[in-house]
């Protein structure tokens, strides 16, 4: 049963522009917790921006473009969310943190695992940039990311 940091979580940053609902109430909603990450396995991106392909309505800019990451029934999902620092994948030569942001408590990563050529964004409650060393803080220059 996910908790309630979990499904505001999942509320916040899948739901918005989902193919299937835009709550945990839509009658799609499937959790996966895993490790310490969780998400709606069902959840699909549906907004779709000419010129750029898929976004994702719930995170702020530089986090929302999808890419060329095919969302059919794969098993992984391109969004993972932890509820806190200590339960956050630990990122390395096979999961490289590439851009990272803190925004209203939270830290998004987008993240990059070159082995399997996966692209991920990860959402940290009360993450803080020291936790990737390395990334290009995005803070910087948010202004200027269309």
């Amino acid at each position: 049963m996910p908790n309630k940091i979990q499904l505001e979580m999942i509320e916040n940053f899948q739901c918005p522009g989902c193919i299937l609902g835009s709550n945990t109430k839509c009658g799609s909603f499937d959790m996966l917790d895993d490790s310490g990450m969780v998400h709606c396995k069902k959840w699909r991106p549906s907004t779709f921006m000419s010129g750029v392909g898929r976004i994702v309505l719930g995170l702020p800019k530089g986090f929302t473009r999808t890419g060329s990451v095919e969302f059919g029934d794969k098993p992984f999902s391109y969004m993972r969310l932890y509820e806190s620092p200590e339960k956050m994948m630990k990122y390395d030569k096979f999961n490289v943190a590439v851009w990272a942001m803190e925004q209203d408590g939270y830290l998004f990563v987008r993240c990059y695992s070159p082995r399997n050529n996966w692209l991920f964004i990860d959402v940290i409650k009360d993450g803080k940039m020291e936790h990737v060393p390395g990334a290009v803080n995005v803070g910087d220059f948010y202004d200027e990311i269309d």
